[in-house]
């Protein structure tokens, strides 16, 4: 489905209440922006990535030594 949405000052963008419900974002989540030319596609982040990666890795989340970990493994992923 597609949505149209305004860019504004600062290059803001504005998401459809419908959508960010549908979505479920939250105001300040954080989000990667992967480049599909012509344009690029919005994919969100887990509200609480500690809690998703705990349970992706099967193990507690030490946000010391996971987290540069996690974000190499989510920019690689929106590369994709």
């Amino acid at each position: 489905m597609a949505t149209e949405a305004v860019i504004g000052r600062r290059f803001t963008m504005v998401i459809p209440a419908r959508l960010r419900r549908r979505l479920s974002l939250t105001e300040g989540q954080r989000v990667i922006l992967k480049e599909d030319p012509p344009g690029f596609t919005v994919i969100p982040l887990p509200e609480d990535r500690g809690k998703a990666l705990a349970e992706a890795i099967g193990r507690s989340y030490e946000e010391r030594t996971d987290e540069p970990r996690a974000r190499r493994s989510w920019r690689s992923h929106a590369r994709r």
